[in-house]
């Protein structure tokens, strides 16, 4: 066996520098690659944005403002997909200084960031002026995605870095470049920001929780804003870590309840505060700070036709009419949609087979477009039971040592699969579950790393180190796995959904 091989592979070792630099110039040609196939992936199957669904089918508008007027659009006709209300919404922060009113259906992170690609030169509304600025932003704003897509990974490695280190941070943000974000970023859409987001704050709660220093509180209270303003959903996040932190502080002994104490105020204070003046206009036009539409209306509704009557209404924009003294009133509260009037109207029965259903779409849903990411999650889920196995003593530490941790991990996984599947009846396509489906990779791989931290493989009489095999035979069966089903997704794939 090469000294060389011996000498990198060896417990503890730490690469030369000449091969370091070799290795980054090798993920920089891989990175042009990347850039160069998102770039004409969106070119090829992203290069229209006016695609309207009606009762008579699929019509294509490419800037055809005859075709368009004679089209058939009934009211509960809705945009395939929602690139152009982005767009807009970028245009109209950027023109107004960023006080432009952002409706409660979508929060505004991505908005204020593909701001950037634009310009604040006033333009018109109508049809001919509307039509030449889609035509000039929408190839910029795609452009713009995946140049963000690309500054996103690199964060994310160094973001994750403690936990993976550099051999299998290298693995994980391949798969996420490669899985995911290569097919998403070609499309004017928060998910690839909202994934980034998501995995980063999940990471640095887990941190939090198990060692509650100030800064680690303050960390994940800061990322918790950055995810609510991207999705309104980490609401679960907050409520779910505050539930870990009690039961933490339940069991906590002498001494170590203060620091708990100590960071509960400071995550909420990092959460709250950036975001506050969000929370105050969210109180002033709707009475509650923290009103989303999606989780308020939209999700109860029966059917996607019900949807679409409760988004014409405009509930993201008002609760009904305005009084004499500028105050909202809603004539029939009663009759307005919510949990209560939905479980009023259906049964037990029936709520739970809409679970079931919808658990069960999604699922089918996400593997049949996404195949190559649900089979490494699969495949890294077989490897850590392996490294468990392999190491079981270590296993037990661990069980003990970071229980309500794992609890936290499998709680908001579990809670988000519910909700999303609760969804998925409503025609939301496979973005909602791809939005946490970096979250149990990464756990995957970091127990796997903690796990083999000292395990070593005894090839030819030399020790080896068990990790930096277990890497090197993945990233064989990655690139086997990515050449054999990347180029039909970016071939004639369609990912907006």
């Amino acid at each position: 066996m090469s000294e060389f091989i011996k000498r990198l592979l060896a417990p503890g070792a730490k690469a030369p520098r000449w091969f370091t630099a070799l290795m980054v110039l090798v993920l920089a040609a891989t990175g042009w690659w990347y850039v160069r196939e998102a770039v004409a992936h969106g070119n090829r199957v992203n290069a229209r944005i006016d695609r309207v669904l009606t009762t008579e089918g699929m019509v294509f508008f490419n800037g055809d403002k005859e075709a368009m007027g004679k089209a058939h659009r009934p009211p509960h006709a809705y945009d395939l997909n929602d690139q152009r209300v982005y767009m807009n919404y970028a245009k109209g922060l950027r023109e107004s200084h960023f006080e432009m009113f952002v409706t409660r259906m979508r929060m505004p992170m991505f908005m204020y960031v593909l701001s950037l690609a634009t310009d604040d030169t006033k333009r018109e509304l109508d049809f001919d002026s509307l039509q030449a600025f889609y035509a000039e932003f929408f190839p910029v704003a795609r452009a713009f995605n995946i140049g963000l897509s690309v500054v996103l990974l690199v964060a994310m490695f160094f973001a994750l870095r403690p936990w993976l280190g550099n051999w299998l941070g290298v693995a994980f943000t391949l798969v996420a470049a490669f899985q995911l974000y290569i097919l998403k970023s070609p499309y004017v859409q928060p998910e690839v920001l909202q994934t980034t987001i998501i995995t980063v704050t999940v990471a640095w709660i887990v941190r939090a929780l198990d060692d509650p220093k100030w800064w680690n509180a303050l960390i994940a209270g800061l990322l918790l804003c950055l995810w609510h303003m991207t999705k309104a959903n980490a609401l679960v996040a907050v409520g779910l870590m505050g539930a870990t932190m009690g039961l933490k502080l339940l069991f906590a002994g002498k001494g170590r309840r203060l620091p708990i104490l100590i960071a509960g105020p400071i995550v909420l204070l990092g959460y709250m505060l950036p975001m506050s003046p969000w929370l105050y206009n969210s109180w002033k036009h709707f009475g509650d700070p923290f009103h989303n539409t999606q989780s308020k209306y939209y999700m109860w509704a029966t059917d996607v036709h019900d949807k679409h009557r409760m988004q014409a209404i405009g509930l993201d924009r008002t609760l009904g009419e305005f009084d004499k003294d500028g105050d909202l009133t809603i004539d029939n509260p009663e009759l307005m949609p919510g949990p209560a009037k939905y479980w009023r109207e259906h049964s037990w029965d029936h709520i739970k087979q809409r679970f079931q259903r919808g658990t069960r779409m999604m699922f089918v849903n996400c593997f049949d477009e996404y195949t190559a990411l649900h089979s490494v999650q699969m495949l890294w889920g077989g490897i850590l039971v392996w490294a468990a196995a392999r190491r079981w003593d270590e296993t037990v530490e661990a069980m003990r040592r970071w229980k309500f941790e794992m609890i936290f991990v499998v709680g908001l996984l579990t809670v988000f699969v519910y909700l999303f599947g609760w969804f998925t009846p409503l025609k939301v396509g496979p973005r909602l579950l791809n939005s946490i489906s970096l979250i149990p990779i990464f756990f995957c791989m970091a127990g796997a790393r903690w796990l083999l931290r000292q395990d070593t493989m005894t090839v030819r009489g030399v020790p080896l180190s068990t990790e930096k095999l277990l890497t090197l035979g993945f990233l064989a069966m990655w690139l086997a796995l990515t050449a054999s089903d990347l180029p039909n997704d970016l071939e004639i794939g369609y990912f907006a959904g």
